[in-house]
């Protein structure tokens, strides 16, 4: 259901659905994904929405985040 909302708009779309959506594109975004380019114009349009600031400085810290996550790290040993 939640991928099924990606093609509406955001207005359109539940709230769960928005931020799932959010996350998804900017993990991709970090390089634990495949992007696609039409990817980064939805990338920008929920970053926009969400006032989030997609600076370097902001998806350096988000990566490191990620990575240094438990259950990611032992995801990675498997």
């Amino acid at each position: 259901e939640i991928l099924e909302e990606r093609p509406r708009g955001i207005e359109e779309q539940k709230d769960l659905s928005k931020l799932l959506n959010l996350a998804d594109l900017l993990v991709r975004k970090l390089g634990f994904g495949k992007i696609q380019p039409h990817h980064e114009e939805e990338l920008n349009q929920y970053a926009e929405f969400y006032g989030v600031d997609l600076s370097e400085e902001y998806l350096e810290a988000k990566k490191k985040q990620i990575e240094s996550d438990g259950l990611y790290q032992f995801c990675m040993s498997l």
